[in-house]
């Protein structure tokens, strides 16, 4: 008897063994069809955009780096970029060094901070936050501006403007560096938590001060998430266009983003060529960027990290403690309240004045935005539209990959990776000028259609979904897939009652990112939008351009609510999935 079941269990071994090579055969197919698809999204574009400066009617040509070198004014524009891209860098690795390091390893932790600081980006996007500090700083009628002379003028010294100026390269440089220290925030921060706390104990024990523990210990303890946080501020700073349209404007500054967008939307005719020439300088630069962060992170001449399981030692600031806690609270409001309390306010005055009159707030504005200009209202829907729209297909792209790479060994999981990150290394500049290039005019001719932006997007945003689902999906046991193959359970039934539940934290966190990151897209939406097929970046800039300040404000404050609104609902979803698990357990 005892053989009989020994045999029977050896073929179910077997048969489960074969069971998914059987029903997996498919997934060639679907996988290579699908990493088609979203290869050609790419792939096509770039090359287009590639053989449209280096080839004219079949032949070789170098005229279009002539004419962009020509351009006037194109050397200060690359000396500003360069200024642009390392001032923000030192800003938001320098914020978000400080702020990690108090939140992860001093005794003057805050985890709702720390959290915020992680999720910023989607509660406050660029734009809004770029337009909450003109209405705080502007040097006539900014709030701040407005108390600050107020005060001055009770202490004898009367101003007509100012003090303070956000039109100047000090203000551009820190709205842009603390728009994306959360970016940088999150690497610096992971690695400070898993960082051995043996080597600062050491350095401590030895006689040296907190600081130099910090400065000699600790920072090179991190230097390679510090590369990658570098690296990807960068990539983030050249395609950055909110920022520069709203204040590099006022102060004169333009950068490379501000000129390529400016050939290809507000020359007539489009001077496509030169733009394409000019988004290569940022393709070169990214590429330049990623081989140095390879480069450092194989030197390894960086502090070692252990990988047995430590806590970290909590370092006593002392009286220092609350300072640190207070300049955490600070920044938390200078990234979210302050600017967002400034648009609140705007948009319900009739007029932008720095003297705020409570019994004159209106919610006309809103009115205006949404009643009388349908225009506005079609922008919003459509966004919201293409934001879901897109999304959804990433998430299910992502999970179909993820299965893909999963059931199919190494060197497939290593293909997929490499297809889904490749986007991430392209600045969005250079996705948008790309797809104007290819799909604006013939064959296609989607040039001012919806269709074009969405196809953009999720170009755009597959590292953002594929690595948020990838990740809950690599976690999953291979003894649940086995036994749900064991019990007879079909692969869509194993999907359907196993994989999903049990990824759904990072399904939903995937797609609440991608929602948002579509929502507040400026660089690409103001190069494929116009007034057919508007979404709400180009709106925003629209109104800000034609001096609409309170509809603006109001239209911001909109965004803020619909993209506040898509992570709570994503939190909520993720926390009854967490339930309906320990339920089921």
């Amino acid at each position: 008897m005892s053989a009989v079941v020994r045999e029977r269990t050896t073929r179910a071994t077997v048969d489960t063994a074969g069971a998914p090579r059987r029903r997996f055969r498919g997934k060639w197919i679907v996988g290579l069809v699908i990493a088609a698809f979203f290869g050609a999204l790419l792939v096509y574009p770039v090359g287009s955009m590639l053989v449209r400066v280096f080839f004219v009617d079949g032949s070789f040509n170098t005229d279009a780096f002539v004419s962009a070198w020509n351009q006037t004014g194109i050397a200060t524009v690359l000396l500003n970029t360069l200024i642009f891209v390392v001032g923000t860098g030192v800003v938001a690795i320098g914020f978000a060094l400080v702020l990690a390091w108090i939140n992860e390893r001093t005794d003057a932790r805050s985890e709702v901070l720390s959290r915020f600081l992680g999720i910023a980006p989607l509660l406050l996007p660029p734009i809004a936050t770029s337009i909450g500090w003109v209405f705080l700083l502007s040097p006539g009628a900014g709030f701040i501006n407005g108390i600050l002379r107020t005060l001055l003028g009770a202490a004898g010294l009367h101003l007509e403007d100012g003090p303070l100026n956000i039109f100047t390269w000090p203000g551009m440089v820190l709205v842009a560096g603390i728009t994306t220290m959360p970016f940088a925030y999150l690497p610096i921060s992971s690695a400070l938590r898993n960082m051995s706390p043996a080597l600062e104990e050491a350095s401590t024990i030895a006689g040296a001060s907190t600081f130099r523990t910090f400065r000699k210990v600790t920072v090179p303890a991190i230097a390679p998430a510090m590369a990658s946080a570098a690296v990807l501020v960068s990539i983030l700073t050249l395609a950055l266009y909110a920022v520069p349209s709203i204040i590099g404007t006022g102060a004169e500054i333009e950068v490379l983003a501000a000129r390529i967008v400016g050939l290809l939307t507000y020359s007539y005719p489009p001077q496509t060529d030169s733009a394409v020439v000019l988004g290569l300088i940022v393709l070169v630069v990214v590429a330049i960027g990623s081989f140095v962060q390879n480069r450092l992170l194989r030197r390894g001449d960086f502090a070692k990290v252990e990988g047995k399981a430590t806590h970290a030692t909590v370092v006593r600031l002392g009286r220092w403690r609350w300072p640190a806690r207070v300049f955490t609270i600070v920044f938390v409001c200078c990234i979210s309240i302050l600017p967002l309390a400034a648009m609140l306010i705007v948009s319900l005055q009739s007029f932008w004045s720095s003297t705020v009159r409570f019994d004159t707030l209106t919610l006309k504005s809103y009115g205006e935005v949404f009643g009388d200009d349908p225009v506005v209202a079609d922008a919003l829907v459509r966004s919201v539209e293409i934001a879901v729209i897109g999304a959804t297909v990433l998430i299910i792209f992502s999970l179909t990959m993820s299965l893909f790479a999963r059931s199919s060994g190494r060197v497939a999981n290593t293909l997929v990776s490499w297809a889904a990150a490749a986007p991430g290394s392209l600045s969005h500049i250079i996705v948008g000028v790309a797809f104007v290039v290819a799909f604006s005019g013939p064959p296609f001719h989607l040039g001012g259609t919806t269709l074009i932006i969405l196809l953009c997007f999720i170009a755009m945003y597959v590292p953002q979904s594929y690595f948020a689902v990838s990740s809950s999906v690599g976690q999953l046991g291979q003894d649940l897939l086995d036994s749900s193959a064991i019990s007879g359970a079909s692969q869509a039934r194993t999907i359907r009652r196993i994989i999903i539940p049990l990824s759904i934290g990072g399904i939903v966190a995937g797609w609440t990112l991608t929602v948002n990151m579509m929502l507040s897209d400026v660089t690409a939406s103001i190069l494929l939008s116009g007034t057919n097929n508007a979404v709400l970046g180009y709106e925003i800039l629209d109104l800000y351009q034609n001096s609409g300040y309170s509809r603006l404000a109001a239209l911001a404050i909109v965004v803020v609510l619909v993209t506040a609104g898509v992570f709570l609902i994503g939190q909520i979803i993720d926390s009854r999935s967490r339930k309906w698990r320990s339920h089921r357990a």
